[in-house]
């Protein structure tokens, strides 16, 4: 835990006393950085308060980027275990570690967290107009009706870099959108008849051309963007 917060790298100036005091408070995405080894002590972490811990193991695992590109498999064995034309594709996989970092026993469990295509993620961040290096945190709606663990908690307040968020909790380039997904574009776009159009799309009377253009064609959110 120490090694993965110590390797952390950089992160808002005001989380320096989060950290310390192991208190969630509001982060600026526009603060100044600084060293995570100079904003935690390992004083620090023994004080945790246990019952949050997976908080702080969370954020690690999100934001550790230095650490996860350092820990790197190589695809050795790829063999089909469904039959043709059955409507399932299931496949037999196994990897080789190249890092010479990793330490594992039998019986460990390893926690995989799928990447997606590296352009496709700046495209998506440019087309938005959007600054990859801002933090950003994740709160819940309404925090009255939706009574959370102290670890839910502590993970949704936690800052995390927008393209590492991009990168590992969306899908900008496989999966086709929602209808709320144009319903929410409708209120950004300029153009009066994109407006309405996406408005279209989103009301119960567009229902069936919305499936046409965006379910049946498998438009991804890149594509509709």
């Amino acid at each position: 835990m120490s090694y993965a917060l110590r390797t952390l790298g950089e992160v808002p100036a005001e989380f320096k006393e989060v950290l310390d005091n192991t208190v969630v408070s509001a982060v600026s995405h526009r603060a100044p950085l600084v060293r995570v080894e100079d904003a935690l002590t390992l004083h620090a972490i023994a004080e945790v308060d246990p019952t949050c811990i997976g908080g702080l193991i969370s954020y690690a695992i999100t934001m550790l980027g230095a650490v996860r590109e350092n820990i790197s498999f190589e695809k050795v064995k790829n063999d089909p275990l469904s039959k043709s034309g059955c409507g399932k594709d299931v496949c037999h996989f196994e990897f080789e570690a190249v890092s010479s970092t990793i330490e594992y026993e039998v019986g460990d469990v390893v926690h995989i967290l799928p990447g997606q295509d590296a352009a496709a993620v700046d495209a998506f961040i440019k087309r938005c107009n959007l600054n990859p290096e801002s933090y950003i945190r994740v709160e819940p709606k309404d925090n009255k009706e939706n009574e959370q663990s102290c670890d839910l908690r502590n993970t949704l307040k936690a800052p995390v870099r927008l393209k590492t968020f991009v990168e590992l909790a969306m899908d900008v380039a496989s999966a086709s959108p929602r209808r709320y997904f144009f319903e929410v574009m409708s209120y950004f776009a300029t153009a009066e008849h994109e407006k309405e159009r996406l408005q279209y799309f989103a009301s119960p009377e567009g229902r069936d051309d919305l499936y046409e253009y965006n379910q049946k064609e498998r438009r991804t959110v890149l594509e509709v963007l």
